[in-house]
């Protein structure tokens, strides 16, 4: 028993390091008064990256109305329908990546209308891309598929000639 410690007085650290955003007293407040029964830290997180990122992303204030029926798969107020994890985790990378970047994946996973566990699967192999040069070209390419209004099929082509071009400059 020798070997332990004698250090008590200065307390372990363990978990997630916090947020700074949580150490508003005026938003933890705001927190705390919308859903008293989340006592975690963690739980409280989830429950601010959902209402004011997530949501947001999805729901145009100024008109009280979601930016695009599809939405009402993640959040619909009339049903009282609210997928809070994926909002939650749709709010991360809003804050991450921007609003668009958010939105983007909010239409890929409305359309395809996955379960929890898919979604997150979704976002989480986005995220997971990194910040590096080819996350940035893969994020471009996506962008202009959307401004035009490319279909999944169509980019399916476009990757196809895309790769068939770099065959043949590899063969030469």
């Amino acid at each position: 028993m020798e070997n332990i410690s004698k250090n008590t007085d200065i307390p372990r650290k363990r978990g997630r390091p916090p947020k700074g955003h949580l150490n508003n007293p005026l938003l933890a407040g705001v927190i705390d008064q919308m859903s008293p029964d989340i006592r975690t830290r963690r739980g409280k997180n989830n429950l601010y990256y959902g209402v004011f990122f997530g949501v947001n992303v999805i729901y145009d204030g100024k008109k009280k109305e979601l930016k695009d029926p599809l939405f009402k798969f993640l959040f619909n107020p009339e049903e009282d329908k609210f997928k809070k994890t994926i909002l939650s985790a749709l709010g991360r990378v809003a804050l991450e990546y921007g609003p668009e970047e958010a939105e983007i994946l909010t239409r890929e996973i409305c359309k395809r209308k996955m379960s929890t566990g898919e979604a997150l699967a979704f976002i989480s192999a986005v995220r997971g891309l990194g910040k590096d040069k080819i996350t940035g070209v893969v994020k471009k390419i996506i962008r202009l598929f959307n401004d035009n209004r490319i279909t999944p099929d169509e980019a399916r082509e476009v990757v196809h000639r895309i790769g068939e071009i770099i065959r043949v400059s590899e063969t030469e």
